[in-house]
Parts: C-alpha cells; sequence; structure tokens
C-alpha cells in the first residue's frame, strides 16, 4: 500500500488504492470497508487515519466508522450512494465500537461529500438515515468524556429515514451540512453538541428534533412535514396523513416503535424541542441555546417549544402552517393551524425574534404565538406584524385560547416605544406603537379606548393581556386642562394633576377587558 503520512493528518489514504471504482454502478462497500479498516488506531492515542474520496459515485453499504477516522471528499463531486441491495437497516454512515469494545467510536469525522440516500431504489420498509452518531456513556477505555465527532460541509439528501442522527452524550460540531428531502426528521439532535450554518428542507416530519442542551446557530428549517400532508401545493385536494414508527432501528435505537407522527398530535415543524423515547413523547429540561435561526413555510409550527430553559435570540417564524387546504384552493379549509411560536408546556424560556406571513402559502401561519396554561415563567420579546404582504386578513398574534399567567409577553413595539404626541382634543393611544405617550394640553382632551381587534393605524394587531400602556399628560403655563378617559381606563384612585405646568404620569396594564392603573 502507498498510504502516504501526512503527520497532522494521520494516515491519509485514498479508496481507490483498495479498489473503489467511484463508477456509480460498481459496489464499493468491502473496498471502503478495507481502506476504514486500514485507517483504524491499534489502541488509545496510536496514529488513526483519513480515507479520502476522490470525485465519483461511490456505491456501498453501512460505513463502520472506527475512533479518530474521518472520510473526506473534494465536496459536491464526491457522492457517497446508499446501494439498493440492503434487506435489512443500513444507515449509510455510522460509528461503531472502539478499540476497548466497550462504548462507541469518538472523535469520528465527515467531510467535504454529498451522501445521497438512495429512496425509491432501497427498501421503503427500512429506515435508513445518512449519518448515526450514537454515543453511549462512556465506560471502560476512553479517550475523551464525550463523543467530540465532526462533520463539515455536507449534503444529505433522500434517506428512507433521517438525515443527521446523534444520540446519547456529544460535544459533536455539525457546520455546513445541509439536508434535503428525506422522510424522517432532518437532524435528530442530542445532548451538548454544536450545529452552525445547518439547513433541512423538505423534510418528512420535523426539521429539527432537539431533545437536550444543545446550541444551534444560523440554522434554518423550511418545508418540514411533507409525510404528514397530502399536497399541500395548489390545485388538488390536501388531507392530513399519519406515520408510524417503523418497527425496525429507529434513529440508532431511540425510538422502539408504536409511536406515531401526525400534524394533529404536534409534528411537521420547523424545529421543535421534544424529548422522544420508546414509544412516547415528554418535554425535556435541560436548557439549549438556538441564535438566528429560521423557520419558513414549515407544515406546522415554526418554533415548537415542549421543554425549559430553552434560549432563542433573533430567530425568525415566516409563514409556518403551510400543510395546504382541504381543496387545494387559497379559500379551502386549512389543514393544519399552528402558530410561529409555540410555547405549550414550555417553562423558564426566553424567546424573542419576529413572526409574521409573508402571504406565499395556500394558507397562512394562524397565529403569531400560542402560550398556554401549563406554560410557566417564559419571557416573550417577538416583533410581530399582523397583516400579510398581499393585504389580506389580519393574522393575531396570540391563539384564541392562550393563556398568559405566570409568564411576561410582549408583541409588536409594546414595552419600549415612547410617542411624544402633538396636542389633540381627542386622540386615541396605540400600545402597540410604543407603550408611552406623552403630550402637553392646551386645551381639554378626551382619551379613547385602544382597539381591540388591529390598532389605530390598520396593522392587524391585537392586544395581549399583559401590555402596558403609559400616559403622560403635562399642563401649560394656563393649567386646568381636563383629562377625560374611556371608561376601559380605570384610574383606581388614581388621577392626572391640572396644576399649572405639571406633569403626572399613570401607567395602566390590560387585564382582557380593562386598562387597571397600576
Amino acid at each position: 500500500m502507498s498510504g502516504t503520512l501526512f503527520p497532522p493528518q494521520g494516515m491519509y489514504i485514498n479508496v481507490k488504492e483498495f479498489g473503489a471504482k467511484g463508477d456509480g454502478s460498481t459496489d464499493d462497500t468491502a473496498a471502503i470497508a478495507a481502506a476504514v479498516t486500514f485507517a483504524t488506531p491499534a489502541s488509545i492515542y496510536a496514529q488513526s487515519g483519513t480515507v479520502f474520496f476522490p470525485a465519483g459515485n461511490y456505491i456501498t453499504g453501512q460505513i463502520n466508522l472506527p475512533e479518530r477516522v474521518a472520510l473526506v471528499g473534494v465536496g459536491l463531486a464526491t457522492q457517497l450512494t446508499l446501494r439498493s441491495s440492503a434487506t435489512s437497516v443500513e444507515n449509510l454512515i455510522m460509528n461503531v465500537q472502539n478499540y476497548s469494545g466497550v462504548n462507541d467510536a469518538q472523535a469520528c469525522g465527515v467531510h467535504n461529500m454529498r451522501l445521497e440516500g438512495n429512496n425509491g431504489g432501497v427498501s421503503g420498509s427500512n429506515y435508513n438515515s445518512g449519518i448515526v452518531f450514537k454515543n453511549d456513556t462512556p465506560s471502560g477505555t476512553y479517550e475523551y468524556t464525550d463523543a467530540r465527532h465532526q462533520v463539515s460541509n455536507v449534503l444529505i439528501q433522500n434517506f428512507t429515514g433521517n438525515g443527521f442522527v446523534q444520540t446519547g452524550r456529544g460535544v459533536v460540531q455539525a457546520m455546513n451540512v445541509q439536508i434535503w428531502s428525506c422522510n424522517g426528521f432532518g437532524f435528530n439532535i442530542n445532548i451538548d453538541s454544536q450545529y452552525i450554518n445547518c439547513d433541512a428542507g423538505n423534510c418528512g416530519l420535523d426539521g429539527f428534533l432537539i431533545q437536550g442542551n444543545n446550541m444551534l446557530s444560523n440554522c434554518k428549517a423550511w418545508f418540514s412535514g411533507n409525510k404528514l400532508t397530502s399536497n399541500r401545493y395548489s390545485g388538488s385536494a390536501g388531507s392530513a396523513t399519519t406515520v408510524t414508527a417503523p418497527a425496525n432501528a429507529w434513529d440508532g435505537g431511540n425510538i422502539s416503535g408504536g409511536l406515531t407522527f401526525s400534524i394533529a398530535n404536534g409534528w411537521g415543524n420547523g424545529f421543535v424541542y421534544y424529548n422522544i423515547s420508546g414509544s412516547s413523547a415528554a418535554g425535556n429540561f435541560n436548557g439549549g441555546e438556538t441564535l438566528g435561526c429560521c423557520a419558513q413555510d414549515n407544515a406546522r409550527a415554526g418554533f415548537y417549544i415542549r421543554g425549559g430553559r430553552q434560549t432563542l435570540v433573533g430567530c425568525e417564524a415566516d409563514s409556518n402552517a403551510n400543510a395546504g387546504t382541504s381543496d387545494g384552493t387559497s379559500t379551502g379549509t386549512a389543514v393544519a393551524t399552528a402558530a410561529g411560536f409555540d410555547l405549550g408546556g414550555s417553562s423558564n424560556c426566553t424567546v424573542s425574534g419576529i413572526t409574521w406571513d409573508r402571504a406565499a402559502n395556500l394558507n397562512h401561519q394562524t397565529w403569531g404565538m400560542n402560550i398556554t396554561s401549563s406554560a410557566a415563567g417564559n419571557r416573550v420579546e417577538l416583533i410581530f406584524y399582523g397583516k400579510l404582504n398581499d393585504n389580506s386578513t389580519n393574522m393575531p398574534p396570540l391563539q384564541t385560547s392562550s393563556v398568559i399567567g405566570s409568564n411576561k409577553v410582549q408583541m409588536g413595539a409594546s414595552g419600549g416605544g415612547f410617542n411624544a404626541v402633538a396636542y389633540n382634543s381627542s386622540w386615541t393611544p396605540d400600545p402597540y406603537l410604543g407603550d408611552t405617550y406623552a403630550m402637553t394640553l392646551t386645551g381639554n382632551t378626551t382619551v379613547g379606548a385602544p382597539a381591540l381587534t388591529g390598532t389605530n393605524t390598520g396593522t392587524g394587531i391585537y392586544l395581549v393581556v399583559g401590555s402596558r400602556l403609559t400616559l403622560v399628560f403635562t399642563q401649560d403655563g394656563t393649567g386646568g386642562r381636563t383629562i377625560t378617559l374611556n371608561a376601559v381606563f380605570r384610574l383606581n384612585s388614581k388621577s392626572f394633576s391640572t396644576t399649572a405646568s405639571a406633569t403626572t404620569g399613570i401607567t395602566f396594564v390590560w387585564d382582557g377587558t380593562n386598562w387597571q392603573a397600576l
């Protein structure tokens, strides 16, 4: 063998030197396995290798990655295609037991290539995933406390299962990973890992299933839920469908079967924060961060949070609930109703960003946000725009039955804007253009009740329980100017001064019926 040594990388091994053809027809499984074996370290801290794939289309069965072995291609010109001859589950790339035979292999790598799942060519009853890192808790002889796999510049497409799976302990780092048209989840990730510049498009269930304290940055999920809807585009009738977990290995053994996925029971989202195990699902409370991520055109919610201590900052929910209509037209009944951000069941989360709908789909994102009585201690600050780009029906900020409870919710400009308004004898403040209004009185004034359905400027925003509104009045040098408030304002024994040149401010909070003075 002429495997040349490059000290920074260990052994650099060309699969073609082991007989791989990469011609798109030859089964290269054995040749690739031989190259990987040659790169395998003999013991802890021993030299490992990088297996190089020149440009070509390599037909292969499951590639089992040992400890500290990486696969490297030359970009999209290198394609690994799952063979169609498999009679049982074959995940294209999966880590295996390390040299100790105790815990699963650590520090594996996959870089600069395309992974093709051959959906339609392989058995549809097998749930084959693109990359599976199954990380057991280390025991016996091990090199790292966590798995420490790295994946970069990889396109994963057309798998009958998931695109990318990480189970168990992590510190997995994935950068510039794109997943397209896989039947399961795009990314199914679990515990202590980082995902940067990752994209999940047109996946069958959810774009990102996040089951632990992971960190995501600059990621996007779009068109998720394609296995749960029937034709969400125009031209023919649509309907919601269900998918039951297959009996064979599911997500590296994370689900044993029996769990049913449907739009109705909460799947088809862009980003979902939820634990799944066996045949049940439950909220996770491990924390995690999602920064600058976008959920667009997903069949159900953009961000569906059923866990605790999650921090979402600068996130965008754009035109979700995209599951089509009953008759395939814009006037039909929506197959799904969903919010941009859904916080039912979440606790102690921080969410900030924007929720809106650009009117691109047959049916529109139903609400800006949903929050239920079981949600507690969350802080939400969302910019909200209720009117669609085509000026059609307004989208309210909150699902009708939402319960604010112990959560602090601010939407629109509420909570930060200051407006100095010119004197008017009759005027109405708009709590979504700002939460503080100041006026110098040169005459008497009457204050109207803020609109409950839509604002005074016609932007289509609704009041949210807990919204605050501060009115500040300054008497001119003459003084004695009277302030008459609509009955919806309850002063609760407070009053505005009528003394010349005096300034008085009163803060009101909306209780769902009246503005109560604090």
